[in-house]
Formats: structure tokens, sequence, C-alpha cells
């Protein structure tokens, strides 16, 4: 008996996992970063390694959020997980850095501001974009409509380097999946019924 209580408290001493004392009580441990001792109820996972208490982990998650690549790093995500569900690409996505090279480069162009409008000459004419982030501990991410929204200049391609541009949420949700053809028969429409005179 007394080596089994050796073993165990051994094993107390330097184990980094959450365990349960011999009346079955959770143990408890130090948070690395508040340098509070809580319950292993306080750490995520039953038998993680976590360092860090969920309220430090849960404020390191927002703090990345509210930052531009956080922001984009969500946005990513979201694409690859969409563009699996419809085409099962798997291994076909480009990465995470070649998609923040390309926001970059659309910066350069568009400063930010939405790629949506009618070109560098007009720059002015094209809409600021947002990366803001609002929490609600009851719902989801508030959806804001001048936030960035990552869209297909071709719907019905895949996310592709070539494919994607960066427009506004609103903008993405009027385009929605209009491809070229229906563009080219509402401007023939447009033009039979109101004709072309108060066109620039």
């Amino acid at each position: 008996m007394q080596t089994v209580l050796g073993c165990f408290q051994e094993r107390l001493a330097y184990s980094e996992e959450p365990m349960e004392d011999l009346a079955g009580k959770k143990m408890k441990k130090k948070c690395t970063k508040c340098g509070e001792v809580k319950s292993s109820t306080a750490y995520y996972g039953k038998k993680t390694k976590e360092t860090h208490c969920k309220t430090c982990t849960n404020a390191r998650v927002k703090k990345y959020a509210l930052t531009e690549r956080g922001y984009l790093n969500k946005k990513y995500r979201d694409m690859i997980r969409k563009d699996s569900k419809k085409h099962s690409a798997s291994g076909r996505h480009f990465t995470f850095e070649e998609f923040l090279a390309a926001f970059e480069k659309h910066k350069s162009i568009y400063g930010m501001r939405s790629a949506w409008g009618p070109g560098v000459d007009n720059i002015e004419q094209h809409l600021p974009i947002t990366t803001i982030v609002t929490f609600d501990p009851d719902k989801k991410a508030k959806r804001i409509s001048s936030n960035l929204s990552v869209d297909r200049l071709n719907p019905s391609g895949e996310y592709t380097l070539q494919n994607i541009i960066f427009i506004r949420g609103d903008e993405n949700s009027r385009k929605k999946d209009t491809t070229y053809n229906d563009c080219l028969i509402h401007i023939k429409l447009y033009e039979e019924r109101y004709g072309t005179d108060d066109l620039e």
C-alpha cells in the first residue's frame, strides 16, 4: 500500500495533467498566464496539457480575432470549408500565407476598399471595407455589411488565387451566384427597356 501511495504522489508532483485524489475529487493546477490556481474543470479538455485556463485562453483567442490577421484567418478557414463541401478538393487549396499575400496585393491596388467598382481610375467610387468583429455571448458574431467578404469572380469555379476577389459583405449578398452570362442578359434587357442615353 505504501508503495502504491508513493507512486501516486510522485505522479502528482510531476504530471501536468488534471488528476483526481483518492477521494475522487478533481485536483487543481496553476494557470501559467494569470497565475491563479483553478480546478481542472477550468481548463479545456478532460486530460489536457493546456497550461492556460479557459478565461485566459478565451481572452487570447478574442484578442487575435480582433486583428486583421485573425479576421483573415477566419475568412480563410471558412472559404476552405465551403470549397471542400462543394468540390471535395482535397489538397488543392492554396496556403494561408498565399491568401495573405493576395490580400496585400489587393490593398496595394485598392487600399482598404472593395474591388467591386468602376476601376482604379475611379477608386473613390469603391466602397470602404472593414474587418470588424463583434462578440455576443448568446449569439454568433453579428454580420456587418461593410466587412470584407471573399467572393469567387466565377461563381461556378473553385476558390483559387485567380478566382477570388475581396469585396464587401453587402456586395457579395447582391451578387450571389450571378454568372457572366447572367450579366450579359441583364445588360441586354436593360438596354432594350431604357436604352443607353442615360449611361456614361
